[in-house]
């Protein structure tokens, strides 16, 4: 009896640890549809974080402009203009520094969600025309840089 009594007991606990589950499952689908997009986005900004705080020497070029891209491929080019500056201030023959830089004035240019970007359209523009002319004197043969100033001037 005591056996059996048990395995009531059991059998009760695991009835109400699925109906708790299937509970919560559903508790959970019906809000995690809603909230998936701003749950990745905090887990990515959570991630630039560790990604700025591992950052040992904020005088490492290549460093500031690892950061500049992962926020450029996180679609914060206004962020990203801050790492990559300072890159090009580091060291001034960076062509990568530069054509980032400029690439992200374009992609801030364009972002019409940003305040900045929509009062100051042209200032980022500006920005990155001189950006990618810097880039271009340290290599004209760059392909991806002479590509953006043809679209900046328009040709």
């Amino acid at each position: 009896m005591v056996i059996t009594h048990y395995r009531y007991l059991q059998v009760i606990g695991l009835v109400l640890i699925l109906i708790a589950g299937h509970l919560w499952t559903q508790r959970l689908g019906d809000q995690s549809w809603r909230n998936h997009a701003a749950l990745l986005k905090e887990a990515e900004n959570d991630q630039l974080d560790i990604l700025e705080a591992n950052i040992e020497n904020k005088n490492d070029p290549l460093a500031l402009v690892g950061l500049g891209q992962k926020l450029l491929d996180n679609g914060d080019a206004e962020s990203a203009i801050i790492p990559l500056e300072r890159a090009t201030q580091i060291k001034s023959n960076y062509r990568d520094a530069w054509y980032l830089l400029g690439y992200s004035y374009i992609k801030a240019d364009l972002d019409t969600q940003s305040e900045v970007a929509v009062t100051h359209p042209i200032a980022y523009r500006q920005q990155a025309k001189k950006a990618l002319e810097k880039a271009h004197t340290i290599d004209p043969g760059h392909e991806p840089t002479n590509h953006l100033l043809k679209e900046l001037s328009g040709k």
